[in-house]
């Protein structure tokens, strides 16, 4: 016997259960457009980004100091700390004479002021290939009276809760850029 109880357990677990399988897709793709894109240098970002939770939400993180720098880019003129670049060039380059150092740093500084860091979108196109790969689909039915196609996928319940989904999606996106952008702007120089 089906209780209703029974049901709507059926239903969360089925629910968390794709819920998180989205965010393990997202995660791959991320991988893969890092991959496409040439921008995963040492692996350390394509690693960062993990499954989380925010209350009943299943998020997509990234503990990656610079994930957003390489997410959104910098635009030139931007003041650097020259300190922090050297150690970086250090650290991630393998640069270890201080001429070489030096040489690399003042290279690496001065595309930076004059170019800045153009923005990759890697989450941004790891979350169309998903959209693209799941949302587009079109199921078409027949009605077995008439003979005639009855609606697409988009027309149907589940089609307009994933167009919803996928609305609410693009808002809490926007959202989350412009908190990214606010605090961009607060937190300090690079």
């Amino acid at each position: 016997m089906v209780t209703a109880s029974g049901v709507k357990s059926f239903n969360r677990k089925e629910s968390n259960r794709l819920v998180n399988d989205i965010a393990e897709r997202i995660i791959e793709n991320i991988h893969q457009q890092l991959e496409d894109d040439d921008t995963n240098f040492s692996g350390d970002l394509s690693s960062s980004f993990k499954k989380g939770k925010e209350g009943e939400f299943i998020t997509v993180e990234s503990d990656s100091k610079y994930s957003g720098f390489i997410e959104f880019g910098m635009p030139a003129g931007e003041n650097i700390d020259k300190e922090k670049l050297r150690a970086w060039v250090e650290g991630k380059l393998g640069v270890t004479s201080d001429e070489e150092l030096t040489v690399v740093t003042n290279k690496i500084y001065g595309k930076l002021i004059k170019d800045g860091i153009s923005p990759r979108r890697y989450f941004r196109k790891s979350i169309r290939k998903f959209l693209g790969k799941h949302a587009k689909h079109t199921i078409r039915a027949k009605n077995s009276s008439t003979k005639q196609s009855t609606g697409s996928f988009n027309k149907s319940k589940p089609g307009k809760n994933l167009r919803k989904l996928i609305t609410d999606f693009k808002s809490i996106t926007k959202k989350a850029s412009n908190v990214l952008k606010k605090a961009k702007s607060a937190r300090g120089k690079f």
